[in-house]
């Protein structure tokens, strides 16, 4: 699966309770990730960052995503707008 477009449903099954590092992807309207190719799959984020560098150049752009989901005490969450913060959940 590695390597071929996929939606991010696809991702999702395919990569279940991963970060992936999707590269080539496309956007809809609202900036989320519609389809792309995953470049790296890992359980720990940490492999993403440590191996991304080696798709420098070789793709436009990157984007890291997590496919599980993300527990409600996970609450603070930044938006694409610069310096403004969402809070969702009971963070306390």
């Amino acid at each position: 699966m590695k390597g071929k477009i996929l939606r991010f449903e696809e991702i999702k099954e395919a990569f279940p309770d991963m970060w992936v590092l999707i590269g080539d992807y496309e956007v809809d309207k609202h900036n989320e990730i519609i389809k792309g190719r995953v470049s790296l799959a890992s359980y720990r984020k940490s492999d993403i960052y440590r191996d991304m560098y080696k798709f420098k150049g070789k793709v436009k752009r990157v984007a890291i995503r997590y496919t599980g989901k993300i527990p409600e005490f996970a609450g603070l969450l930044f938006s694409h707008k610069k310096g403004e913060i969402i809070v969702k959940g009971n963070i306390s």
